[in-house]
């Protein structure tokens, strides 16, 4: 039995969006990331859930897909659905103002987010 019985906080990140949901981004392309400029007691938030719900970090990074392949999949996916004119469209029936092609740069977004904190691990 492991003595690591309990579970804090580690490091709480942000990030700023309009309000259809929208993210800031820089010019790169990448999700504009904060921190507070206080030193706000946010440990509360593990009291959310059990430290059973905790996996390793780098492990869930390196999951049996490489994040290149899901990258290079999205990028397929982006390109399909921009030739089938689905990307500017709504991405359900629920009068979301938040597109097909914004779900899919999403993805591509955090995926590379990913692949730069793999790549500085590695």
């Amino acid at each position: 039995m492991s003595k690591y019985k309990y579970h804090g906080i580690y490091d709480i990140t942000f990030y700023k969006c309009d309000e259809d949901g929208n993210q800031e981004t820089n010019a790169d392309g990448s999700i504009k990331l904060y921190t507070s400029k206080q030193n706000v007691d946010l440990s509360y938030v593990s009291d959310w859930f059990d430290i059973e719900d905790l996996t390793d970090y780098h492990e869930q990074i390196d999951n049996t897909n490489t994040i290149h392949d899901l990258l290079c999949d999205m990028y397929d996916i982006q390109r399909q659905v921009k030739q089938a004119n689905l990307y500017d469209k709504p991405k359900d029936n629920d009068g979301s103002c938040i597109t097909v092609g914004d779900c899919i740069e999403n993805v591509i977004d955090q995926l590379n987010e990913f692949k730069k904190i793999k790549e500085r691990r590695d």
